[in-house]
């Protein structure tokens, strides 16, 4: 005979186990947000280029595991295209390419001789 479980505090689970936010999800977000910190320091910020050396590092160091988890949600998705076209695939792989210097250049011109920029 089966007896069934009561859930005593008469609510249902609202979050399923597929959208669980794992420690591995809030350090990539964490890198994320960093990385975005490093750009902007390196777009916006005078720099001595020792220091700018040392940030263009760090954040090709992070492009690298930005690539890193690419290529492990890729794997684990179930529909590889439906992962790469509708669920974010394409913007990981996008935030894994590192950002050049010329990139940060054009992007610093472009924003810096605009009538919005705040200089």
């Amino acid at each position: 005979m089966h007896m069934a479980t009561k859930n005593t505090t008469g609510q249902t689970p609202t979050v399923s186990a597929a959208n669980k936010v794992t420690t591995y999800d809030l350090a990539i977000g964490i890198l994320a947000i960093f990385s975005l910190f490093i750009l902007v320091l390196i777009i916006f910020v005078p720099l001595q280029p020792s220091t700018e050396d040392l940030l263009n590092t760090l954040e090709n160091l992070l492009c690298v595991v930005f690539l890193f988890d690419f290529f492990r949600s890729l794997s684990r998705a179930p529909k590889k295209w439906n992962y790469f076209l509708r669920g974010g695939g394409l913007l990981d792989l996008l935030g894994s390419l590192p950002f050049s210097r010329l990139a940060v250049y054009v992007l610093r011109k472009v924003l810096c001789s605009s009538p919005l920029s705040l200089r």
